[in-house]
C-alpha cells in the first residue's frame, strides 16, 4: 500500500530532484532522455538537460515520482510492477516513522518480527523469505550487515532521506547476493542545483521516559550542495533492563567538477546501546548489546546525452559487542566495495545498463578467535526495451565469482503490457537469485565435515494494476511464488568450549507463495483510504511444516483526513493471523496507531501520535515462557521548527 504525498512540491524541483512532469512517462518520451535524467537520481548533477524537461512540462503541471530500485535506472511508478513501492519523505513525516520497520509495516507482503520493545532486534520477512534475504542499500551502496547476515532495520535514522524504494521479489541481477526476497534502496536528499538553505530542529517526548531530538540541514550554491541529518533517541521501554539509546548521522555532499562530471561523498553512522531483558519466562537482568556501524563512500558521476557512468568506492564497518547470561559477543565485519555502472542508449527505445563489482569482507569473531576473508567479483548486463506504447521488455544476466563458494549465474526477464482502453497494466516476471552463507553460518558451524552451499531461489511474479474514477481509485493484485533450494538451517548442539555451538546445514527445499492485494482511494482531496491484504503459504520441504513466524493472513488499513489546511490526522492498522512459532501458535493481533500533525505557522509545526491505541496485549515473538512481550499503549508529542 502506497500513499504518495507530493501535494506541496514546486515545479522547479523536476529539474533536479525525484519528481518529473506526469507526461514524461509517455512513449513520445525517449529512453535517451530517461538515461540523462538518471543522473538526477544517482548522481545529483545540476546539468540535467533542463530545456528538454521544460518542453514536456508545458503540457502538465502534475508531478510524479521516479524510482530507480527496479532497474537501477529511473522509471515512473506506472512503468514498474505493483511489487515495487515508493515511500516518500512526506509520507514518512506524516506517519511519524522513526525506523525502517515503521515504514515497512504498511507494506503488503512484509512481516515484521522483533524481540520485544523499541531497539530490539527485528526480522523482516519479505514474501515469507528469511530476514537475511532482503538487502539494504543507500544510494546504491550496500549497507553494512551484522554477523546474522541482516541489516539493523530497527535502528537506522530516516532523517535526510528523500524516499525509501522497495522491490519485492528476486533482485540478484541488479544488486548481487542476498536478494532472494527483495531489496530496499534508501535515497538521500539531493539539492545540487537548487536554491536552498534551510535548517530544521525537531524534539519529541513520550511514554516510558522517551526522548528524541533531530537536526537536519540543506545547503546549496552554484557548484556544491550538502544535506545532513542527525538524530538521537533514548527510552526505558516497559520491562526491567530494557532501555535503548540510539545516535544516527546521515550526510551527502555533491560538488560539480565540470558540466558533466560530479563528485559525491556519502557518510552514514549509527550507534545503538540496548539492554536485553530476555524472554518472559527467562529474564536476563544484566545482558546488553552495543552495535556500531558506519559507511563512507566517495564517487564520481559522468553524464552525456547517450551515456551515464557512476563509479564509487565504499568502506563500511559493523561492530557488535554484548554480554549474555552465559557468554560475551565481540563481532566485527570490515567491508571494501568498488562498483561501476554504465547506462548507454543504443537507440531511442533501447537502454543498456552494465555494471561490475568487487567486494571484500573481513569477518572477525574476537570472542572465539574466528576470522575469515570472503571476496566477490561480479558483473551484470541489463536491457530495457520499450517496443511501443503497449509493450515493454526487460531482461538481465549476472555472473559472480566467490573466493569460498562456487560461481553463480543469475538472470531475469520481465514483460509489461499496457491495456490503454482500461487504464490498466499487466506485469509478468521470472528471475533467479542466490544468498551465500551468512557470517554466523560460517562462524557458528561446529561440524565442518558437511560443507554449506549458498542458497538459491527462483521467483515468479504476475501482477495487474488499474486506475478507475479518473485516477481517484487504484487497485492492484500480485501473485508470487518463490522456490528456494539449499535453504540454510541449524541445530543447536549446546554450550561447548565457552560458546554456543550449532550444526549448520542446507535444507533440501522451501517454498513461499501468495497473493498481495492493494487499494488506494481518494474520494475527495482532503481524505484518502488505503487497504492491503496478503495471503501467504510457506513450506519447509525438509521438515514438512510451515516456516516459523510467517502469518498466513496479513491486513493493513489506513486513512488520512485534512480537517483544515493546517491539521491532518491519520489512522493505520496492521493485523497478523495464523502464525506458527516455536513451541506452538503465535498470537493473533490487530494494532491501531494514530497520528496528528498541526502546521501552526510556515516554520513551526506540532505533532503527536499514539502507538497501540487500544492497548492490545500480545507477544510479538514466541510462545509461553519463551515469548517476548510487545509494548502497550504509548503516546508521544513533539515540535518541529524550520527556518
Amino acid at each position: 500500500m502506497r500513499m504518495i504525498l507530493i501535494n506541496h512540491l514546486c515545479l522547479s524541483r523536476c529539474f533536479f530532484g525525484q519528481y518529473l512532469p506526469e507526461d514524461m512517462h509517455k512513449t513520445t518520451n525517449t529512453l535517451r532522455r530517461a538515461s540523462a535524467l538518471g543522473l538526477a537520481l544517482t548522481c545529483a548533477t545540476a546539468e540535467l538537460r533542463a530545456e528538454e524537461i521544460a518542453a514536456d512540462a508545458t503540457t502538465s503541471q502534475d508531478l510524479v515520482p521516479y524510482v530507480v530500485v527496479a532497474t537501477r535506472t529511473p522509471l515512473t511508478l506506472d512503468r514498474v510492477s505493483p511489487s515495487v513501492s515508493y515511500i516518500s519523505a512526506e509520507e514518512m513525516e506524516f506517519w511519524q516513522d522513526r525506523t525502517l520497520t515503521d515504514v515497512l509495516k504498511r507494506e503488503t507482503g512484509v512481516t515484521i518480527r522483533s524481540n520485544g520493545a523499541y531497539g530490539a532486534v527485528s526480522s523482516v520477512f519479505t514474501r515469507g523469505t528469511n530476514s537475511n534475504h532482503t538487502s539494504y542499500f543507500l544510494d546504491g551502496r550496500r549497507l553494512p550487515i551484522a554477523f546474522s547476515g541482516q541489516f539493523n532495520a530497527e535502528s537506522i535514522g530516516l532523517n535526510n532521506l528523500e524516499s525509501v524504494q522497495f522491490q519485492k521479489g528476486a533482485s540478484t541481477v541488479n544488486y548481487g547476493s542476498s536478494g532472494i526476497g527483495g531489496v530496499l534502496d534508501l535515497q538521500s536528499k539531493r539539492v545540487l542545483g537548487e536554491d536552498v538553505n534551510s535548517v530544521s530542529l525537531e524534539t519529541e517526548v513520550g511514554s516510558n521516559d522517551s526522548y528524541r531530538g533531530a537536526v537536519s540541514t540543506l545547503v546549496s550554491n552554484e557548484n556544491w550542495a550538502m544535506s545532513l541529518g542527525v538524530s538521537a533517541f533514548n527510552t526505558d521501554n516497559e520491562r526491567d533492563n530494557d532501555s535503548a539509546e540510539e545516535h544516527s548521522l546521515h550526510s551527502r555532499f555533491d560538488y560539480l567538477l565540470a558540466d558533466d562530471l560530479t563528485f559525491e561523498l556519502l557518510g552514514q553512522y549509527t550507534e545503538v546501546e540496548k539492554d536485553v531483558p530476555g524472554s518472559a519466562g527467562f529474564p536476563s537482568p544484566e545482558a546488553w548489546t552495543e552495535n556500531q556501524y558506519w559507511m563512507l563512500s566517495p564517487g564520481l558521476c559522468y553524464v552525456t546525452d547517450e551515456m551515464n557512468m557512476h563509479l564509487f568506492y565504499a568502506r563500511s564497518v559493523s561492530k557488535l559487542e554484548g554480554k549474555g547470561p552465559l557468554s560475551v559477543t565481540d563481532d566485527e565485519i570490515n567491508s571494501d566495495e568498488i562498483s561501476l555502472q554504465v547506462d548507454y542508449t543504443i537507440f531511442d527505445a533501447l537502454l543498456l545498463t552494465s555494471g561490475a563489482l568487487y567486494r571484500n569482507d573481513e569477518l572477525k569473531r574476537n570472542s572465539t578467535g574466528y576470522s575469515n576473508n570472503v571476496s566477490q567479483f561480479g558483473g551484470f548486463l541489463q536491457a530495457v526495451w520499450q517496443l511501443n506504447e503497449r509493450i515493454e521488455l526487460r531482461a538481465g544476466v549476472r555472473g559472480d565469482n566467490y573466493s569460498d563458494y562456487d560461481e553463480s549465474l543469475s538472470g531475469n526477464f520481465e514483460v509489461i503490457y499496457n491495456i490503454l482502453e482500461w487504464n490498466a497494466s499487466v506485469f509478468a516476471k521470472v528471475s533467479n537469485s542466490y544468498a551465500p552463507p551468512r557470517p554466523n553460518d560460517l562462524a557458528y558451524d561446529y561440524d565442518t565435515s558437511t560443507p554449506i552451499n549458498p542458497e538459491e531461489g527462483v521467483s515468479y511474479d504476475f501482477g495487474y494494476r488499474q486506475q478507475l474514477l479518473e485516477g481517484q481509485l487504484e487497485w492492484s493484485a500480485v501473485y508470487f511464488y518463490n522456490a528456494i533450494n539449499d535453504l540454510i538451517d541449524f541445530n543447536y548442539l549446546g554450550f561447548i568450549d565457552g560458546d554456543y555451538r550449532y550444526d549448520v546445514y542446507n535444507i533440501t527445499e522451501a517454498e513461499t507463495q501468495g497473493v498481495e492485494l492493494s487499494v488506494d482511494y481518494t474520494p475527495v482531496g482532503y481524505m484518502s483510504f488505503g487497504a492491503g491484504y496478503t495471503y501467504l503459504d510457506t513450506e519447509d520441504k525438509n521438515a514438512g511444516r510451515r516456516l516459523l513466524r510467517r502469518p498466513r493472513h496479513t491486513v493493513q488499513v489506513s486513512t488520512s483526513i485534512d480537517f483544515s489546511d493546517a491539521i491532518r490526522v491519520g489512522l493505520s492498522g496492521t493485523g497478523y493471523h495464523d502464525s506458527p512459532d516455536a513451541g506452538g501458535k503465535g498470537d493473533d493481533y490487530f494494532l491501531v496507531d494514530c497520528v496528528v500533525n498541526w502546521q501552526i505557522t510556515k516554520d513551526l509545526s506540532l505533532f503527536g501520535r499514539v502507538d497501540n491505541l487500544f492497548d492490545k496485549k500480545y507477544n510479538v515473538v514466541g510462545v509461553g515462557d519463551s515469548a517476548y512481550p510487545a509494548l502497550g499503549r504509548a503516546a508521544y508529542v513533539g515540535a518541529r521548527l524550520s527556518f
